[in-house]
């Protein structure tokens, strides 16, 4: 009797290991249903918008290639954590459109990856191996990660925009808490929810697509200048429908980061143009902006009293965060500093204080050139100055831009033009013994973003929301301030007086106001 009860209790066994197993080899749509409905509950996945190529279908696609003859004979195929990672295809570079290259590769750092889906490379090695992804096959541990992008059925392809389960893998309020207690001023309007897409946007993102890509010579196409490259269009469009699926689900997703203190938000990472389609509460919006804003700010650096600790100023280097301010600390660097200003005059940072003040670097460095061209040499345009500025504050001193232009505009600016501007950005960018950097050069642009933030932020932000008691409107895109028309001259004069009290020299704004007359019709 007990030999037959447990011949039976092993049948019963073995059953229920063949039935478990089986829930995994068979697609189990009953089984799939409850377990993302728990997972719904518990947070894990949530219902959004995500955007695909229009010529694919995640369930006709793994009826043609059955998950369980791809490396998931012991594991359940979740749809949720494919589309999560197909996802990152568009909110990568929708988060950071530094990254958009030529190619349309996009980065997927695995180990970040894995912190959300434990079991990602199944997921990743079965969207390769089934024909949905193309990787670039090159990984340098702790310097380069993977990059894909769509296989070629799929790019060039309209994509269609569909409500799905998706994994769950940030929580920006929860994130973000300290900060939203400490600076209720600059989340509160976005916690009103009232910042609206029109959905035309969408079209207009795909005309704007398919029109680039018509141009073989790739002229048109927006320039990369942190890869040096042409920025890809059908990367651009998925980060577009990215933006745009978040502003029409509410999720602003605004957040402070911790190397520069800068908000970022939805409306800091959607492509310019597309600004045009947003508003609040059914309001235009205007966005008023510094004119070189980074050249101006400068002016801050070339003051000593800056570099003083006390000094009677409204604001300093030891009034910035504390990583900032660590960056200084080598008295080496504050020696130099201090050298540097007594053999300094009014005279030889006069006329660059005012043409930063006037927000017209950018065109008095053009002009000086081509009045200095060489031979078969091309005209130097608007933007040739801006990217000599940008390589001015970001680059290393012993760097050499890719475009020779660039590099003879630079030894113009540091021997003719503004030798002594010049001596105190590489003073600042320079590698130091006693304060060890893995890029020394990013010290000065740290510094002038950190001052803008710091400004822009907590002086500007603040102060609106104190003197009109939380009334009016505001969000920011780094060096702007962004309102409703109603407010327009309110805010303008605010940032006037509040940039002249810490820089010391008013600024030039520009307005611009967010329509979509600003845009181009398509037929």
């Amino acid at each position: 009797m007990d030999t037959e009860g447990g011949n039976a209790m092993k049948k019963l066994g073995l059953r229920i290991r063949v039935w478990f197993k089986n829930l995994f080899r068979r697609p189990n749509k009953a089984l799939q249903k409850g377990v993302s409905l728990c997972l719904l509950c518990l947070g894990k996945i949530k219902k959004g918008h995500i955007s695909l190529p229009e010529n694919f279908d995640l369930e006709r696609h793994k009826e043609q290639y059955p998950p369980q003859d791809y490396g998931f004979q012991h594991i359940a195929f979740r749809d949720f954590k494919a589309l999560y990672i197909l996802n990152l295809l568009a909110d990568i570079p929708a988060r950071n459109s530094d990254l958009i290259r030529e190619d349309g590769f996009v980065p997927i750092h695995t180990p970040t990856l894995r912190n959300h889906v434990k079991d990602c490379k199944y997921y990743v090695d079965y969207l390769v191996n089934t024909g949905v992804l193309v990787c670039d096959g090159q990984h340098i541990i702790g310097e380069k990660s993977r990059w894909y992008r769509w296989a070629d059925p799929y790019t060039g392809k309209t994509f269609r925009s569909i409500e799905s389960e998706i994994g769950n893998y940030g929580n920006s309020k929860q994130d973000n808490a300290e900060d939203r207690k400490n600076y209720p001023y600059l989340f509160y309007w976005y916690d009103q929810c009232k910042l609206r897409i029109n959905p035309q946007a969408y079209d207009y993102a795909e005309a704007i697509c398919r029109l680039k890509m018509q141009d073989d010579s790739h002229k048109s196409w927006d320039w990369n200048r942190d890869k040096n490259c042409p920025k890809n269009p059908c990367t651009q469009y998925m980060a577009a429908l990215r933006n745009i699926n978040l502003i029409t689900e509410q999720e602003y997703g605004p957040s402070i980061d911790g190397n520069v203190h800068r908000l970022h938000s939805v409306l800091t990472n959607i492509q310019k143009d597309l600004r045009n389609f947003i508003t609040y509460d059914g309001l235009p919006l205007v966005s008023i902006d510094i004119k070189n804003c980074q050249p101006y700010l400068s002016c801050l650096l070339l003051n000593p009293r800056f570099w003083q600790e006390g000094a009677e100023l409204s604001l300093t280097l030891y009034d910035l965060p504390e990583n900032i301010r660590e960056l200084f600390q080598s008295p080496i660097l504050i020696d130099k500093i201090r050298k540097f200003f007594e053999t300094l005059t009014d005279k030889d940072i006069a006329e660059y204080i005012r043409l930063v003040s006037e927000g017209t670097i950018y065109e008095q460095i053009r002009d000086i050139a081509n009045l200095n061209l060489q031979e078969g040499q091309s005209p130097i345009e608007r933007k040739d100055a801006k990217i000599l500025m940008f390589y001015m504050l970001f680059s290393g001193n012993q760097g050499q831009h890719d475009n020779p232009m660039i590099n003879e505009l630079k030894r113009v600016f540091s021997t003719r033009l503004y030798p002594k501007v010049a001596e105190l950005f590489r003073i600042i960018k320079r590698k130091y013994p006693d304060c060890k950097m893995e890029k020394p050069n990013s010290r000065l642009s740290r510094a002038l973003q950190s001052i803008e933030s710091t400004i822009i932020l907590h002086r500007c932000c603040l102060r609106i929301w104190e003197e009109r008691k939380q009334s009016v409107p505001i969000f920011t895109i780094h060096d702007s301030i962004v309102t409703t028309r109603e407010y327009q001259d309110y805010v303008y004069a605010i940032m006037i007086d509040e940039f002249i009290k810490h820089i010391g020299t008013a600024p030039k704004l520009s307005v611009e106001i967010w329509c979509e007359e600003n845009v181009p019709k398509f037929s």
